[in-house]
């Protein structure tokens, strides 16, 4: 398979099992409200409930996305970064 590295605005990370799904499930139907546009993806990667937007091909493409989310979003500002994120190529 081949990967390719993405960037990706990283919204919310919890450890605290089912309580940080639901947060996570609660933040994802927000962020898609408003954000429609960017693919949005809640996923476990143990231990932790990621809620992840986007998949940019430059970090300056996620920073300004990231920046839209904190305005929209300004609670969810101290969580909200960028993280780099090897991904499958679309084909």
């Amino acid at each position: 398979k081949r990967l390719r590295t993405y960037w990706r605005v990283q919204v919310y990370s919890d450890s605290n099992g089912e309580r940080s799904r639901q947060e996570g499930l609660r933040k994802r139907s927000a962020i898609a409200r408003h954000f429609s546009e960017y693919p949005i993806e809640l996923k476990w990667d143990s231990p932790y409930w990621q809620l992840r937007v986007g998949k940019f091909k430059n970090r300056e493409d996620a920073n300004a996305v990231a920046d839209e989310i904190k305005k929209t979003f300004p609670s969810y500002s101290k969580e909200i970064h960028v993280v780099r994120q090897r991904m499958k190529i679309d084909d």
